[in-house]
């Protein structure tokens, strides 16, 4: 079963060396800081934090960081460990409601993944993000795909 709270610094360090593989290598793609960085850098932006416990741990955070309050664009962003995995159903069953939560006040939600992790890919399209073409991004240039949700549209999800 999964636990809801507030996400904070100490989850971002607790979770950053415990990261599922393809989200560690994301982070650094992107990057090319130390996990625990980039996701306490996250964790600071963010207008709203979420951490996904499990047994008394964060096996999970989530977010949204404004990027255009003007055009009201914000990214959202997920990285978890490997024991999030074991719960995939109560993560798909339970994320609409999350990402509704995290898009109030926002006409667009968007990040980049990496093109590698194509089982994050597949989430983010059953979540109902459009997601684009591969093309060179992050600090070392390696493939990403933009996705973009209209947060009209998460009605339908």
């Amino acid at each position: 079963m999964i636990e809801y709270r507030p996400g904070t610094l100490e989850d971002a360090r607790d979770l950053a060396p415990r990261l599922r593989a393809a989200d560690a290598e994301e982070v650094w793609a992107a990057t090319g800081l130390p996990a625990r960085v980039a996701m306490e850098a996250s964790v600071r932006a963010s207008t709203a934090c979420v951490a996904a416990v499990v047994d008394g741990r964060c096996e999970g955070l989530f977010g949204v960081v404004p990027v255009s309050p003007l055009a009201g664009e914000a990214a959202v962003w997920m990285l978890a460990s490997d024991v999030a995995d074991q719960h995939a159903r109560a993560w798909l069953v339970e994320a609409p409601q999350w990402l509704t939560l995290l898009g109030d006040g926002w006409a667009v939600l968007r990040n980049r993944v990496d093109a590698r992790n194509k089982r994050s890919i597949r989430w983010l399209r059953r979540m109902g993000f459009e997601v684009g073409p591969a093309e060179p991004w992050g600090w070392a240039g390696q493939p990403f795909r933009e996705f973009r949700m209209d947060v009209k549209e998460m009605a339908h999800v």
